[in-house]
């Protein structure tokens, strides 16, 4: 039988285009929002999720955050990646909530895919 590919969810406009393109490269089944109004309603529709990965946007920041924390207190068997590429003190914060994983924008698709590796097999 055929192992199930992982569903990866990636959230937001900055980076979430090429790294859902290095995700379905890499085999995984790949969902994209690039916007906050979409991002939630894909998440509650992809029931099977296994892992999310935020990129948060500098403008809408905290609703990103706060967004990221709702996911994980709904989903708690979903892994969760915080794409950080400004606010470099919340790395901490989000761990203490929860998140899996920080990746600090910019970095490298073998960075990350070494991270998203790593978080699905915990």
């Amino acid at each position: 039988m055929e192992e199930m590919k992982k569903k990866i969810l990636v959230i937001g406009a900055e980076v979430g285009y090429g790294v859902a393109q290095a995700l379905l490269s890499e085999g995984f089944d790949v969902k994209s929002a690039e916007t906050h109004e979409e991002e939630f309603p894909r998440t509650v529709v992809f029931t099977e999720l296994s892992l999310g990965i935020y990129d948060m946007v500098i403008v809408a920041y905290w609703a990103s955050f706060d967004l990221m924390l709702e996911m994980r207190k709904r989903f708690p068997r979903v892994r969760i990646i915080f794409l950080n590429s400004y606010h470099y003190e919340m790395d901490e914060e989000a761990k203490r909530h929860g998140i899996d994983a920080v990746v600090r924008v910019p970095f490298e698709h073998d960075e990350l895919l070494n991270e998203v590796r790593r978080v699905l097999a915990t």
